[in-house]
């Protein structure tokens, strides 16, 4: 009904090799958006921000590396397209590896997450 904000966490077919797997990763990046990750620095350049907005991602645990992923580190996002990384980024098979994500392949959005059951979460998009 709306289309994705940043921060959220989505459910989406892999855009890669296999569309029946299915990934659940953060939106970092938004249509007609660069992104630029310098050390574990993200930073977003878009209208509102040409100077650009770095990302405050308190959500990750201390000691998440960001740099490295699968070599990448500078997005250009077209129509249609975002940015998605994973929270454990050290582990994450992510954007940072195969690209962009096409909104086709979005599926919904994660709003609450049920396991393990002794640490059930509602999830809400952070504010950057």
């Amino acid at each position: 009904f709306r289309s994705p904000e940043r921060g959220e966490v989505v459910v989406f077919r892999y855009p890669a090799n296999n569309p029946t797997t299915y990934f659940i990763k953060r939106i970092i990046g938004l249509p007609g958006e660069r992104v630029s990750i310098v050390g574990n620095t993200v930073t977003i350049y878009n209208a509102k921000n040409p100077e650009g907005l770095i990302l405050d991602e308190t959500y990750l645990g201390d000691g998440v590396q960001t740099a490295g992923g699968c070599g990448k580190s500078s997005f250009e996002l077209l129509s249609g397209e975002y940015l998605v990384f994973g929270d454990n980024r050290s582990q994450s098979f992510d954007s940072r590896c195969w690209g962009p994500m096409k909104q086709s392949q979005l599926i919904g959005l994660v709003r609450l997450r049920l396991w393990p059951p002794k640490s059930a979460e509602v999830f809400a998009a952070p504010s950057y």
